[in-house]
């Protein structure tokens, strides 16, 4: 598992080259053979959890090849990252969050993006914290069902990166 900056990440996050992020599915290119792939944009509060989960649960409709374990370590990872960027990202102001949700033929990713305070994490350093502590855990979490978890700051913007490689 390697934790590193998402500059090298090999598919572009939502938002960038100037396209627009929408809620809801996107669509297969015919032409392209594009993998499945969800969408949404949300304000990076506690009610936008339920919605990323129901955007992974909507990829799985599209991807019915994707294990059950694959399937369960990627929401594993997606939910722990989502729900820290809604508790860390906008320190009492309002902050977006978009994510962006794809099944490729040999993993699956997540991409997310928000407009909050800067992610001062080294995830190379992330570890469970003692069994008696009642928080610390989530991206620990995300690191341990992920494959790669990446982070990096970008201008205003917080970029992540979950990838999941399919066992098959």
């Amino acid at each position: 598992m390697r934790a590193r900056a998402y500059a090298g990440c090999s598919t572009p996050p939502p938002g960038a080259h100037g396209s627009q992020v929408t809620s809801g599915r996107a669509p297969r290119d015919a032409v392209t053979g594009d993998p499945p792939a969800r969408e949404l944009s949300v304000a990076a509060e506690p009610d936008a959890l339920e919605r990323v989960h129901a955007l992974v649960h909507g990829l799985w409709q599209d991807a019915r090849d994707v294990s059950a374990d694959d399937r369960t370590s990627f929401e594993i990872a997606v939910a722990e990252v989502a729900a820290d960027v809604v508790e860390h990202a906008a320190a009492g102001r309002r902050s977006e969050m978009r994510v962006r949700v794809v099944a490729y033929p040999d993993r699956v990713e997540a991409f997310f993006t928000d407009t909050g305070d800067e992610a001062r994490v080294d995830l190379d350093s992330v570890s469970m914290p003692d069994g008696l502590a009642e928080d610390g855990r989530g991206l620990a979490l995300a690191r341990a069902a992920a494959d790669e978890l990446r982070s990096e700051r970008d201008g205003a913007v917080n970029r992540w990166q979950v990838t999941r490689r399919r066992r098959r």
